[in-house]
């Protein structure tokens, strides 16, 4: 039996006071709080797949939306990057040289691969600006277990600051948000199509691992993931296009899913990206 993390323990299974919906994780809400519950399939225990299309235009699709959601008390991240690992690989090496549960990007990246925005693991650096144009943040590797085990946060949303995460957490991953601070859609600008990788948190607080697979407009699936059947509550832009990489081990299945935009050919082969988050189980980190 996996080992249990008293904090992740504490935090995911009972009601957080004053919980809001992007300014903190898990609200003690049963899978299918505000809607049914969607055909979700275990892989194993902590760790749950759905996919389903998106309303509307399905038509042609390849793949539908994939989540696949995390259970901290179970499963915990790590932040690999190719500034401390040796380099790019692509999502299913990170998996298998890290011996990683799942893996997805991390965020967007610039020419010399650090991330496009504000990334740090404790003591490691990949990029020390904080991107005024990226209102999310990811917080996760609590330093006591006084706090959530992870948080997905809006910093205008207010109730918490970038100096509050750097104090309780030792990793912190800066994106753009999909959902606002009440977990509506954000109107994206970006008409153009192109798969798309996320994550999330549901009213569980439990993560969530998001890939379109087919190309869409961000903004329309801003707005799928904020129906309330799926019970997300906060969501995070990590990346577009033929970057865009989830992959999933576990239990009884593999779950791969390539991105890449309209009017391509679907690759059959992930891409080397040089920054992801990964997930193991409890007790196995390194």
């Amino acid at each position: 039996m996996p080992r249990t993390h008293p904090s992740a323990a504490r935090w995911t299974h009972a009601a957080l006071l004053g919980c809001a919906a992007a300014t903190a994780v898990g609200c003690g809400a049963e899978p299918n709080a505000g809607g049914a519950r969607p055909p979700f399939v275990t892989l194993e225990p902590g760790l749950e797949v759905v996919r389903r299309w998106p309303e509307g235009g399905a038509q042609g699709r390849q793949d539908p939306v994939t989540l696949v959601h995390v259970d901290p008390a179970r499963f915990e991240m790590r932040l690999l990057t190719a500034a401390e690992h040796g380099g790019a690989r692509p999502v299913d090496r990170w998996v298998e040289d890290f011996d990683l549960v799942a893996a997805i990007n991390a965020s967007m990246y610039l020419p010399n691969e650090r991330s496009t925005g504000y990334m740090v693991d404790d003591e490691r650096v990949n990029n020390p600006a904080v991107n005024p144009r990226f209102g999310g943040i990811l917080a996760f590797g609590a330093r006591s277990d006084d706090v959530p085990p992870f948080r997905l946060v809006g910093l205008e949303c207010g109730g918490v600051t970038l100096e509050d995460l750097q104090r309780d957490y030792r990793a912190i991953v800066q994106n753009y948000r999909l959902l606002d601070c009440r977990g509506e859609p954000i109107p994206w600008q970006d008409r153009k199509l192109y798969a798309t990788a996320a994550i999330g948190v549901d009213q569980r607080g439990w993560l969530v691992l998001v890939h379109s697979g087919a190309p869409q407009q961000t903004a329309d699936l801003a707005r799928w993931l904020a129906r309330e059947d799926w019970g997300l509550v906060a969501a995070h832009f990590v990346e577009g296009g033929h970057d865009a990489s989830l992959y999933v081990t576990g239990g009884r299945e593999t779950i791969s899913v390539v991105g890449r935009y309209e009017g391509t050919a679907a690759p059959r082969e992930f891409r080397e990206v040089p920054n992801v988050l990964g997930v193991v189980r409890r007790g196995t980190a390194r």
